[in-house]
């Protein structure tokens, strides 16, 4: 799959320290991945398995009692490995928050911790598969409030699960793209 670099995240929003992004001056952060022609511009270019981008953990990232994950998803091809555009989550299982695709389907799913749940994790499935041809904006939306969350594709909802209202767990892991 390939992320836009317009997906929805602004560097200066998350107040991450460039030099902390890149640390060679003068060398733009999402020159050394692969990229490949995107929705606008260049996107990064993601084969599955490990994240190609690491955004370093802060506490603007604990996203506890609501988010909205946002990008542009251009998913080729089913594989043998979990396609996450974009995660939070250390190698021992635990989770705090992600958007994943599944692995037989390519269905688009959000993988968090929720407060108070005797699981490390909970998926939420929404049934639109990305494997479908072409670039697709993705957004989901969480609310701790409510338990709601929206999956919507191209602007359209395409899926609203309710769940039990309760905030995120916070892990503190970076963000991995």
């Amino acid at each position: 799959f390939g992320l836009n670099r317009d997906a929805g995240m602004r560097w200066t929003r998350m107040t991450i320290p460039w030099a902390e992004i890149e640390p060679q001056p003068g060398r733009f952060a999402w020159d050394p991945p692969a990229t490949a022609a995107g929705v606008r511009g260049r996107a990064l270019v993601c084969r599955g398995g490990a994240a190609a981008f690491t955004v370093p953990y802060q506490d603007a990232l604990g996203l506890r009692s609501g988010m909205t994950l946002s990008l542009w998803l251009d998913a080729q091809r089913p594989n043998s490995h979990w396609q996450s555009p974009i995660f939070r989550a250390p190698s021992d299982g635990r989770r705090s928050y992600g958007v994943y695709l599944g692995r037989g389907t390519g269905n688009v799913s959000f993988t968090g911790a929720f407060e108070g749940s005797q699981n490390p994790f909970e998926d939420r499935v929404c049934e639109w598969s990305a494997w479908e041809k072409g670039w697709h904006h993705i957004a989901v939306t969480y609310d701790a409030g409510s338990g709601d969350m929206r999956f919507l594709v191209d602007g359209v909802e395409s899926a609203l699960i309710s769940g039990e209202p309760r905030p995120l767990n916070d892990i503190k892991t970076p963000l991995y793209l």
